[in-house]
């Protein structure tokens, strides 16, 4: 019995001598228990709190805010932890080594133990993950988006308008997907292609293997929320009409759409539209199509971004007059590449066209190239071997936006060793428009010394991230600013624990008979009184525990926050150092995040808090828990 808790996430696992165990997940509580005797094996509490688990290959997954744990299925002894961008709602062990977490920052990340070895953003929060096969895995999302990855590298995506309630692998080589509007559809793992089709009365809520008619052969068995139950034969899948008609449907389309265009341009030639990048209107970013002919004026315009989700809709411009040129705002949302989708109707002679053109935006593509910058002091500082400045140049250009006007300027300032400016244009994230940002690097004696200059870890870690990824950095140590932390104020909330006793329920419980024996002994003046009493202690007992979940939310909020910040410290590294900070950062914490006591009080006295701020902070800094 689990006092009425609610229970985020169940598994089962067979342990080493022969017996099967039952992991149950609550909000910051795991409990494995033997199934065949029905008691209690172990219990771990969990700080960071429990979004998700995986069970598999003798081990445990637990997702928590902002943090992965892994503990082994036996004992419960931990076998390593790391930390991620956000709330880690989706896991799945993928082999004894390798496993893969999806967050609430959209990103998916595989990891070997606690490394990383790859990380992709999707579109949407990861709400599902599933094992495939080694380092393949398939996903979903809250937009009601579906696909399957193999490491980094996406094999197919799809969107549907219903939300996903649940995703299983068959044996590796189908994936079934069940819906809120009841529909289920198996796919094809590695194309996509469409299997089968079936449909319930009711949303799906869930589905499994299991061998559901006692045949001793699997079916995939749907459950939906009122607990009615199909299973679908394996045998009943084999046929691929469905995807071939489906295909066949696409190329005829695609087909007409050709031939309508071939029409259109026979007699009047076909136009062509550019696009570039622009700074108007008080730091808005500003798409500008021009057709570069007074003949082709453009009616409206279509800004599509079917893949990164950068931009918070699709975005239309109908300009009162056709023109040659056409401004479109664009309000970015994060900061990743884009690939947008642009579909433009031109007219020329009374003659109507449809113009598709694609156009990239840059990693960093809410930092626009500027000529001042107000920062004195530098974020982030590390030296890089076998990269020539012009290499690097080279990145920044792809990386960022560089208008016309400035680019060559800026170019030449690099070269020589002088920093370049970058200020932020209006989005729809936290990043105030007008912030700025610059990068220098010189050359001393073989290797290059490149100074960050912002006042955002998130921006710096990004930075260097993506600087890593590009070039092929495999191993990076740096030097960061203390101000970037602002370590403290969080350390004094983390460590606060809210109070674990309960409220003491047994004079509640004692003034309750009372009042049913002045019932039976018709009292009711004394009815009256104690149920009077009774009210007013039901009222502070609420209080009491309205109270605990208050201090409860803001310790989790601490908590996540601590998680992101160290994950962020991290992200000014790679390679082995990376790994090293996180591990020494655990080590470091572990005074404040495991305690026993069952008051709400300071977990460690003033000397050891102030020791743990100090060894945490100059290890985010140098790198190093020792002192620099």
């Amino acid at each position: 019995h689990l006092d009425g808790k609610r229970i985020i996430a169940l598994g089962a696992t067979p342990l080493n001598d022969e017996r099967d165990a039952l992991v149950i997940g609550l909000a910051n509580v795991l409990i494995v228990r033997d199934v065949g005797k029905a008691y209690q094996l172990f219990r771990i509490e969990v700080p960071d709190g429990l979004s998700s688990l995986s069970v598999a290959y003798n081990k445990i997954l637990i997702g928590g805010n902002c943090s992965v744990l892994a503990l082994n299925a036996n004992d419960g002894s931990e076998a390593y932890w790391t930390v991620a961008g956000d709330e880690v709602r989706a896991v799945a062990l993928l082999n004894a080594k390798y496993s893969v977490i999806g967050s609430n920052d959209q990103a998916i990340r595989l990891l070997r133990y606690e490394d990383p070895v790859a990380q992709v953003t999707e579109t949407d929060q990861v709400i599902a993950l599933t094992r495939i096969a080694d380092q393949s895995y398939a996903f979903g999302l809250a937009n009601g988006t579906i696909g399957v990855y193999k490491a980094s590298s996406r094999l197919w995506r799809i969107k549907s308008k219903h939300t996903l309630n649940s995703l299983l692998s068959v044996q590796g080589k189908t994936l079934a997907s069940g819906w809120s509007d009841g529909s289920l559809s198996v796919r094809d793992v590695g194309t996509g292609a469409v299997m089968w089709r079936s449909h319930m009365d009711y949303s799906i809520a869930a589905l499994v293997l299991a061998d559901f008619a006692g045949k001793g052969t699997s079916q995939i068995v749907a459950c939906d929320v009122f607990g009615n139950c199909m299973g679908l034969a394996m045998d009943e899948m084999s046929s691929n009409q469905v995807h071939q008609l489906e295909k066949r449907r696409v190329q005829l389309q695609t087909e007409v759409r050709r031939l309508k265009q071939e029409v259109r341009h026979t007699k009047h030639g076909s136009p062509r539209v550019s696009a570039r990048l622009e700074l108007m209107n008080s730091n808005t970013l500003t798409l500008v199509l021009d057709t570069k002919s007074s003949d082709h004026n453009i009616i409206s315009a279509l800004v599509l971004d079917p893949d990164s989700n950068i931009l918070p809709q699709s975005i239309g411009a109908w300009p009162s007059q056709p023109a040659p040129t056409l401004n479109i705002p664009l309000l970015p949302q994060k900061l990743i590449a884009a690939n947008l989708k642009i579909q433009a109707q031109i007219i020329a002679q009374n003659v109507q066209s449809l113009i598709e053109i694609e156009f990239p935006l840059p990693r960093f593509c809410r930092f626009v190239a500027c000529t001042s910058n107000s920062l004195q002091v530098p974020a982030v500082r590390f030296q890089l071997s076998n990269i020539s400045l012009h290499t690097l140049s080279d990145w920044l250009e792809t990386s960022f936006v560089h208008l016309s006007a400035v680019n060559d300027h800026q170019k030449m300032k690099f070269l020589r060793g002088e920093p370049v400016s970058y200020v932020s244009t209006a989005g729809g994230d936290d990043l105030v428009p007008g912030e700025f940002l610059s990068i220098e690097a010189h050359t001393q004696s073989d290797h290059l010394q490149i100074s960050i200059y912002t006042k955002r870890l998130a921006i710096a870690a990004d930075i260097v991230q993506e600087l890593c990824d590009n070039l092929s950095i495999r191993e990076l140590e740096s030097v960061a600013d203390p101000q970037l932390f602002n370590l403290r104020p969080l350390l004094q909330e983390v460590d606060c624990k809210p109070s674990l006793q309960s409220y003491n329920t047994a004079d509640l419980e004692s003034l309750r008979v009372q009042l049913m024996d002045s019932i039976d002994l018709f009292d009711f003046d004394t009815v009256q009184y104690r149920l009077d009493k009774l009210a007013s202690m039901n009222k502070e007992a609420i209080n009491y525990h309205n109270e605990r979940l208050k201090q409860y939310e803001c310790y989790q909020s601490a908590i996540t926050k601590l998680n992101l910040l160290i994950q962020r410290a991290a992200n000014l590294r790679n390679g082995q150092s990376k790994a090293t900070l996180i591990t020494d950062a655990r080590n470091i914490l572990k005074p404040l995040l495991t305690n026993n006591d069952d008051s709400s009080s300071r977990l460690v006295s003033r000397i050891e808090f102030d020791q743990v701020s100090e060894s945490l902070l100059n290890l985010l800094c140098q790198g190093s828990s020792e002192s620099s």
